[in-house]
């Protein structure tokens, strides 16, 4: 009796006589509910339908314990044979009762209670991409649960090769369309077990007869050759994709064989976390467009196309993802592998070490119109539009963009409120056009929950915060108006000076374990070579670099990979920053004050006594996380992004403002600077 219920391909796939003679069903790939013992990938299923007497069988899944034993437990073996070609003439067996226990071609495992089996055994494992002739006493069925590996068959010439082919279960290929792009199988010369199960037969009609995901075969090779179909699949890691920590994304190459353009479809079966993985569209743009697997691709004839494929760790994040990649083509040929991707940490733990970015200064404010009333037209509406008990029927004085009645609202400097409307109470509403009085007021002045409709921002991404007052917020990148500016000192406003295009430039910080954040100008990324440790270091400190090894060769010796921006300056080698809500957090901000030193004080010279010293300058940097994901694979995870704002005081009279976006990456995840410093 059989164990369980048979599973056939179908009729279409190949005569019901056959079926039954070989006793040996499709592949079926599924998802494994047990985790990934192999630690490759989610785990997948191949079953045979074993017949009594002689299988011929080929594996395509690692089982996470080879022991025969135990590949086979519950079934009737009576005797297990591998083919062990090396050394020995490559030969054609008749029969597998020919099978001879002293010849070195095959290794053979016997049950324990079968005699002399503890001497005769020399088949300890069972392995993927091997074929075995597995001899029943009964019928029954074989399940092997494991991760998938790409095919290799090493086809030597001139003889017969015992193997199974990679062919999908759907649609069913013939031997002949299979070896269609091999110079090495014309015409294919195939043996198969009988219907007795007890001799090999030849395949008559190989353009008729179609290949069974399973079955091995003995195969002649006419030369040397490692043809596994009409695809070719390159990974970059040989068998298997792994993403460490730090890898984003990999390319598989996919290399067609045939003179015809074929359409191969790659997607991911039963991964751990879906939606995970994507695909990067070819179509050439500006920025990666990423599409989320299956996804299909022609290949041209003889040519090949490369498939970037990526993983979003945030919606992986703590854990690790586990999937099988299928590569199948129309005709029928199919290579799957195992992937593995690591996330092994999320929320604070996951801003930890060191990141660059990329500061884009898309505004920056004029000095000339300061202390001069500006009228606002074409700004939406007269003036900017402030909370008001009936602001559709409130009248705006264009002169003093004042309510009657209402506070006066303006853009904090003095107050530390840079970017927020702050709510100036009485008398401060009467003194708009008197600096000192509107200074005093500002810097007294408490910011009252500013409100979403009145809260003006000067930058990109700022139309989220003015859900009700759209027309009115002063967006100049989202609506195409002018951008307007508060001059706090002065209660007016002016036209902020637009660059001809926006400017970048590098910020380096560190977050270290405790989550304090630290603005960096230049830090060198060492490897510690200590026993046990074997890790990574970020140094600030040049004197520590002899005490630790390079992690490049330049010139026959090994080097450190230094970063570093000429963007800014400041005394020592890192600079704290003061923290409102943890690094990465929706909301959070995060300031320093960059006083410019002597040395790079653009008004220092030192052969001209009355600037021998320079006016002192400073810069206020604002870091300011948003809601914004972002549209990077990496976002929240490896990269950020955040709105920038700086306030630079002593180039002029008046503080010259600046804002934009900034993209952030993570390079590193080491969580100590300058380890080993006193």
């Amino acid at each position: 009796m059989m164990k369980r219920r048979h599973v056939s391909r179908g009729s279409e796939a190949r005569s019901g006589a056959a079926c039954s003679r070989v006793g040996i069903v499709l592949l079926v790939l599924a998802a494994s509910a047990l985790a990934a013992s192999s630690g490759y990938a989610q785990d997948v299923d191949q079953s045979f339908a074993l017949t009594a007497g002689w299988n011929a069988i080929q594996l395509s899944v690692e089982p996470p314990d080879p022991d025969p034993a135990v590949v086979f437990a519950g079934l009737a073996v009576e005797s297990i044979w591998a083919w062990n070609p090396a050394g020995t003439a490559i030969q054609f067996i008749q029969s597998p009762g020919d099978l001879s226990l002293d010849d070195p071609a095959w290794l053979r495992w016997l049950p324990p209670n079968a005699p002399d089996a503890a001497i005769l055994t020399n088949l300890f494992a069972i392995e993927a991409n091997r074929a075995y002739l597995v001899r029943l006493g009964a019928p029954g069925v074989l399940d092997v649960t494991g991760h998938a590996v790409p095919p290799t068959i090493d086809w030597q010439p001139g003889g017969f090769h015992l193997t199974g082919l990679p062919v999908a279960a759907a649609p069913a290929i013939t031997f002949s369309e299979f070896f269609s792009e091999s110079t090495a199988h014309v015409p294919p010369v195939v043996y198969r077990i009988a219907a007795d199960a007890e001799h090999w037969e030849m395949i008559p009609d190989p353009a008729v007869d179609t290949v069974v995901p399973g079955e091995a075969y003995w195969i002649f090779s006419d030369t040397g050759s490692a043809y596994t179909g009409g695809i070719e699949v390159i990974l970059p890691q040989g068998d298997h994709l792994d993403y460490a920590v730090s890898t984003e994304r990999q390319v598989i190459r996919i290399r067609n064989l045939d003179t015809a353009a074929r359409t191969v479809d790659v997607r991911a079966l039963s991964p751990s976390h879906p939606g995970a993985l994507f695909t990067r569209d070819p179509t050439p743009s500006s920025t990666p467009n990423w599409l989320a697997l299956p996804q299909s691709y022609d290949v041209p004839g003889g040519g090949f196309v490369d498939v970037e494929l990526a993983v979003q760790r945030s919606v992986v994040a703590p854990g690790t993802l586990t999937a099988t990649v299928e590569i199948a083509d129309q005709v029928g040929d199919v290579v799957r592998a195992p992937l593995t991707a690591d996330a092994p940490y999320d929320g604070t733990e996951s801003v930890v070490g060191l990141w660059v970015g990329q500061v884009t200064v898309g505004g920056v404010s004029g000095v000339n119109g300061l202390g001069v009333q500006t009228t606002v037209a074409g700004a939406g509406t007269d003036c900017l539009v402030c909370p008001a008990d009936d602001p559709a029927t409130t009248t705006v004085d264009e002169n003093d963009c004042s309510y009657a009645g209402q506070p006066t609202w303006v853009i904090g400097v003095e107050s530390g409120y840079a970017g927020q409307c702050v709510a100036l109470a009485a008398p401060c509403g009467s003194c708009a056009g008197d600096a000192t009085c509107l200074a005093d007021c500002v810097a007294d002045a408490v910011c009252e929950d500013p409100v979403p409709e009145c809260q003006t921002r000067l930058f990109p991404g700022d139309d989220s915060v003015c859900p009700s007052y759209a027309a009115n917020c002063m967006d100049p990148y989202t609506k195409g108006q002018t951008p307007w500016l508060v001059a706090a000192e002065t209660g007016g406003f002016h036209a902020a000076e637009l660059p001809a295009s926006p400017f970048t430039f590098r910020m380096l910080l560190h977050v270290d374990a405790n989550l304090e954040v630290r603005l960096l100008k230049d830090v060198v990324m060492m490897f510690d070579p200590t026993e046990g440790v074997q890790d990574f270091v970020l140094l600030t400190d040049d004197g520590l670099i002899p005490n630790y090894v390079g992690i490049a060769t330049r010139d026959g010796e090994r080097v450190g990979r230094r970063i570093s921006t000429a963007a800014y300056d400041f005394a020592g080698t890192k600079l704290p920053m003061t923290s409102s809500g943890d690094f990465g957090e929706a909301g959070s901000v995060h300031r320093a004050t960059v006083d410019v030193p002597e040395s790079t004080n653009p008004f220092r010279h030192k052969f001209q006594k009355d600037h021998k010293i320079g006016v002192p300058v400073s810069r206020e940097i604002q870091i300011r996380f948003g809601d914004s994901a972002g549209s990077s694979l990496q976002s929240g995870w490896s990269e950020l992004d955040a709105d920038y704002r700086e306030i630079v005081t002593g180039l002029h009279r008046q503080p010259i403002q600046a804002g934009g976006s900034m993209h952030l990456r993570k390079l590193t995840d080491v969580d100590t600077l300058d380890l080993g410093a006193p």
